[in-house]
């Protein structure tokens, strides 16, 4: 999705942080922002964002609902932050 909604001429930052309990893999980059309101809708199976459905990009709306469930099936969770100034990200949380 980085790749694919993503500014092509800005770099994909992937990240892995350790904490003391669980770990958070991240991917951030820089592209379109994702409204609140699409930022709730998000990971729920056959949901796809605005500027996603209207930007000619085609999908099913099941990738993100993927990785929810992969995450939850191993006790994690997921979660995007995102705005125009600084860019989206998609973080992963699992336990250590």
């Amino acid at each position: 999705n980085a790749v694919k909604y993503g500014d092509p001429l800005k770099p994909i930052e992937i990240k892995l942080t350790k904490h003391q309990t669980y770990i958070t893999i991240s991917v951030h980059n820089f592209g379109n922002p994702i409204s609140k309101e699409d930022q709730t809708i998000l990971f729920e199976p056959f949901k796809r964002s605005e500027s996603a459905r209207k930007g000619g990009q085609t999908g099913w709306g099941l990738g993100l609902t993927l990785a929810k469930g992969v995450a939850q099936a191993h006790g994690g969770e997921v979660s995007v932050e995102s705005a125009a100034e600084s860019g989206t990200t998609f973080s992963i949380s699992l336990p250590n």
